[in-house]
C-alpha cells in the first residue's frame, strides 16, 4: 500500500470524522436531574421532552392485580412494587410531590408530547408475570396509539423473546444485561444491544458488529463526559444518560441553516463510521502490511467518499493528525 496515499487519506478521514455525533440522547428516568422533578415521574417526561431528547427512558412493573406502574426500583419507600396491588403502589409519594404513576397516567401524558418512549419492563420473579405484563403493556401502547413511538427494553431474556414475539413486526426491542453477542441478539430479532458503557469499553469491536450486522448500539448510563466522548468516537447511536443537557452539548450538530442550500455540508453516518474502523485499525500496533483489514477498510472508506457531495473539514484535527503521524511514517 502507497504510504504517501495511506496518509493522506487518514488526514481526510480523520478531518471529516470530526463531525460524528452520537446520533441520539435518551434521558435516564427522563429528565429529573432538574427543579421540580424526579426519577420517573410525569414532570421528568415532559421536561425530557422540553430539551428534545430523543427518547425518555422509563421502568416498568406488573401489580399484583395485573396492573402496570412505573417506578425503578423493586422496593420503594417501602412498597414492593410486584407484591402490591396498583392502589398501594400509587399511594407512594415522588420526591417531587407527585404520586406514583400508572403506566396509563404515563401514556397519557405522553400523548401530548413527541419524545420517543423508551420503556423497560423489569424483571418480574417469573416468566408467568413477564408475560402477562407484556401482553398488557404492548395492548395498552396499542389502545392509546403509541406503537410508532415506543420501543422496549429489559434484562430479562424472556421479556426480550416476548416482546419480540407480541410487539408489532420491527418495533424496536433491545438487551440489558450485556452477555450476549450481536450475532446472538441478532438471531433472537433484537434491535440491538442496549450495554453498559463498560461492556462496549472491554469489546469495542460489538459496535462495528452491530452495524455490520444492521442493528443499533446504545449505551447506559453515561454521565461523563470523557465516557460519553469516547462512546461518540466509537459510533454508538444512542446514549442513555441522567445529564442529557451535558451530553446535548456535546453532540451537537453546527447549525448551517443560513447557508445556501446547495453549500450545506451533507452529514454522511457510513463515511464517519467507515472513517472510524479505518484509523482504528490504522493506529492498531504493528506494521501496516500486516493489517489484513486495512485494504477492504480503505475500499469502504473511498466508497463512501464517492457518495459523499461535501466534506466538512476540521483543520485543526487534520493539522494534529499530521504532526501525530510525522512521527510515525
Amino acid at each position: 500500500m502507497n504510504l504517501k496515499k495511506l496518509f493522506f487519506a487518514s488526514a481526510l478521514l480523520f478531518a471529516a470524522c470530526g463531525t460524528i455525533q452520537a446520533q441520539e440522547v435518551i434521558a435516564h428516568r427522563g429528565f429529573w436531574t432538574t427543579d421540580g422533578s424526579a426519577q420517573n415521574s410525569l414532570a421528568a417526561l415532559v421536561k425530557a421532552d422540553s430539551i428534545h431528547c430523543y427518547g425518555s427512558e422509563f421502568d416498568v412493573w406488573l401489580t399484583t392485580d395485573n396492573q402496570l406502574v412505573v417506578n425503578h426500583d423493586a422496593t420503594f419507600k417501602g412498597v414492593t412494587m410486584q407484591d402490591a396491588t396498583a392502589k398501594v403502589c400509587t399511594a407512594v409519594q415522588l420526591d417531587n410531590g407527585e404520586q406514583l404513576p400508572t403506566l396509563q397516567q404515563y401514556l397519557d401524558k405522553a400523548k401530548s408530547l413527541k419524545t420517543r418512549l423508551i420503556l423497560e419492563l423489569k424483571a418480574h420473579k417469573t416468566p408467568e408475570q413477564e408475560t402477562r405484563a407484556v401482553e398488557g403493556i404492548v395492548k395498552m401502547i396499542k389502545d392509546k396509539g403509541l406503537e410508532d413511538r415506543t420501543e422496549y427494553i429489559t434484562f430479562s431474556q424472556h421479556a426480550t423473546k416476548e416482546f419480540i414475539r407480541l410487539a408489532p413486526k420491527g418495533t424496536p426491542v433491545y438487551y440489558l444485561t450485556g452477555d450476549l453477542t450481536p450475532k446472538e441478539l441478532k438471531a433472537w430479532g433484537c434491535a440491538g444491544p442496549d450495554y453498559h458503557f463498560s461492556v462496549f469499553q472491554k469489546h469495542p469491536e460489538w459496535i462495528k458488529e452491530c452495524h455490520d450486522l444492521g442493528m443499533k448500539v446504545n449505551a447506559w448510563t453515561v454521565n461523563e463526559a470523557k465516557d460519553m466522548e469516547w462512546l461518540i468516537i466509537q459510533g454508538v447511536d444512542f446514549i442513555t444518560t441522567n445529564e442529557p443537557v451535558v451530553l446535548e452539548e456535546i453532540v451537537k450538530k453546527p447549525d448551517f441553516s443560513s447557508l445556501p442550500k446547495e453549500k450545506q455540508p451533507l452529514f454522511n453516518p457510513q463515511l464517519q463510521l467507515s472513517g472510524i474502523y479505518f484509523m482504528q485499525e490504522l493506529r492498531r500496533g504493528g506494521a501496516n502490511e500486516e493489517k489484513q483489514n486495512l485494504p477492504e477498510l480503505e475500499e469502504e472508506v473511498a466508497a463512501n467518499t464517492v457518495r459523499s457531495r461535501y466534506l466538512l473539514i476540521r483543520f485543526f484535527m487534520a493539522n494534529s493528525l499530521r504532526s501525530a503521524y510525522s512521527r510515525r511514517f
